[in-house]
């Protein structure tokens, strides 16, 4: 009796965990799946901007990743993940841009795809990345673990340390076919300084999928982070005039509605002409700020102490890249 009772919690117990492991899943379609649970592993001050999706997509040979995560142990998290759900195929790893909540989690997977630590290094030829984006992870990423580790606590990036991507895509543009035939069907573009110095964006017309990167997010107030506005502006622009859509539009925050893009697109186009008219008018960088504060807090009462920050840092960084190109 008591064997029967243990392997009957057993079993309960696998069933419980599958069903734990497929509720971090969303199928996006047959081949295209995202994984959402980095905030699992992460404290909850990081949650938000830390706690990035992952794009996983099926090939015939191998599975392509978009991202690894931010820290190691969400990396790991993600890789067992994927390896509980596709088996022991191997994966292709496309790093979307320097930022550390991208591109931190790469030992993570490392870890779990190799053997011992001296394989890890080897790892490093299936993660791909530009070649500035590549760059930059190599100059500063060790600066980046203390970053992230001052800004949501040194316990939670325990083990992070950089893997510089070896796959290096030197074009502006192409597809991820030269390392693995199966992502023939895959174009990728890279685009300057939206957010970070470098950005990946990537599309497959079979699929129906474009993904965007973080570049859109499904906020009233997305974020400009380091980006050249004007670029952000063109690049939404694009997708809002876009004749031929995918079916999806996958991010960092999951399967976007299109209305966000023209959101995103209203929002930012709409303080560089704010801010225009206010500079014409004569005013300061903090009558500006005070005055595009109050008319969003009018257009939405119920706005977050976040969301105000960072509605205030975009005009104050679009106000200085505006100021920059007056004579």
């Amino acid at each position: 009796m008591k064997r029967i009772l243990s392997a009957l919690f057993a079993l309960f117990l696998v069933q419980t965990t599958a069903s734990a492991s497929e509720e971090c899943w969303q199928t996006v379609t047959t081949n295209v799946f995202l994984w959402h649970c980095a905030a699992e592993h992460l404290p909850a001050k990081g949650a938000e901007d830390f706690a990035l999706q992952l794009m996983v997509v099926k090939g015939k040979k191998s599975l392509l990743v978009f991202d690894s995560g931010s820290t190691a142990k969400v990396g790991e998290a993600a890789a067992k993940a994927i390896r509980d759900k596709f088996g022991t195929t191997p994966v292709w790893i496309v790093d979307g841009q320097p930022r550390p909540e991208h591109v931190m989690g790469n030992i993570g997977f490392a870890r779990v795809y190799t053997a011992n630590q001296a394989d890890q290094k080897d790892f490093a030829n299936r993660i791909l990345a530009g070649k500035q984006t590549a760059d930059l992870m190599g100059d500063r990423c060790t600066r980046c673990v203390e970053i992230v580790g001052e800004q949501i606590g040194k316990e939670a990036v325990a083990g992070t340390e950089p893997l510089k991507p070896l796959g290096v895509l030197t074009g502006k543009s192409g597809h991820f076919g030269y390392y693995d035939s199966d992502w023939v069907r895959w174009k990728y573009q890279l685009l300057p300084q939206l957010q970070s110095e470098q950005a990946l964006v990537a599309r497959n017309a079979d699929l129906g999928v474009f993904w965007v990167n973080s570049l859109v997010q499904p906020r009233r107030v997305p974020n400009l982070l380091d980006g050249d506005f004007l670029k952000q502006i063109a690049f939404l622009g694009k997708q809002v005039y876009d004749k031929t859509p995918p079916v999806y539009y996958v991010s960092s925050y999951g399967v976007l509605n299109p209305d966000w893009i023209k959101r995103n697109f209203d929002y930012f186009s709409g303080l560089q002409e704010q801010i225009y008219i206010a500079m014409e008018r004569g005013d300061n960088e903090v009558e500006i700020i005070d005055e595009l504060t109050k008319s969003l807090k009018e257009k939405h009462p119920d706005l977050t102490d976040k969301e105000v920050e960072v509605h205030q840092l975009n005009v104050q960084r679009i106000f200085h890249q505006m100021e920059d190109s007056n004579f």
